[in-house]
Parts: C-alpha cells; sequence; structure tokens
C-alpha cells in the first residue's frame, strides 16, 4: 500500500484532540507498511504522541513552530513501520491558554 494522509488542524486552548487523522481512508493500514510522519505547530506549545496498532511510536514530542506544512524531506524524522489493519493514531495535546494549529504530513510505503 502506498498513501500519504495531510492534516491541518486547530488545536484548542487546553485541550488533547485524540487523533488528526481520524476520518482519513488510510488512517487503517491496508498492507505492511513503512511510515514516515512530518508536524509542524504554528506556535509552541503543542505536544504530539504517534502511535500505531496500540504501539507508541513517538510520545511528547514537541513539533518544529513553522507557519507551512512540513517539507519532504527537511522535517520527516518520524519512522515506524505498521501491520495490515493496524491504525495510525497522531494525539495532539496543547498546553496554551489559546487556539494553535498543527500540521501533519504522513507518507506510507509498502514495508
Amino acid at each position: 500500500m502506498q498513501g500519504v494522509m495531510i492534516a491541518e488542524v486547530s488545536i484548542p486552548a487546553n485541550s488533547t484532540v485524540n487523533n488528526i487523522f481520524s476520518g482519513d481512508p488510510f488512517v487503517t493500514l491496508s498492507s505492511p507498511s513503512l511510515i514516515s510522519a512530518a508536524m509542524t505547530q504554528s506556535a509552541v506549545g503543542l505536544r504530539v504522541q504517534l502511535s500505531v496498532g496500540g504501539r507508541l511510536a513517538v510520545n511528547d514530542a514537541v513539533p518544529p513552530v513553522s507557519t507551512v506544512m512540513p517539507k519532504i524531506p527537511d522535517d520527516f524524522f518520524f519512522n515506524f513501520g505498521g501491520l495490515t489493519a493496524e491504525t495510525i493514531v497522531g494525539r495532539v495535546t496543547n498546553t496554551t491558554a489559546g487556539a494553535l494549529t498543527i500540521r501533519a504530513v504522513v507518507q506510507m510505503a509498502d514495508g
């Protein structure tokens, strides 16, 4: 399987979005895959967890600040694998008193 997920989500003040990829047709893997992910945030204050199939791949990461989508390959530093029927979850927590935006690109390749 090959695919790309792109998300740009506003995270409300002092809250968590449990999966910024929810509803994307590629969120559940259709075959074993190598996954590369990149994220940027609009300002300092977001914390990210990435998991696949319930396995934590990235915990409490702080994405770089940028006003644009992550650049390929410069901002891609999360790499992990996933198996058929596993779900990719991007959980984002805003630790500030104002809404912030997370921008993410996830690429999947046959693995």
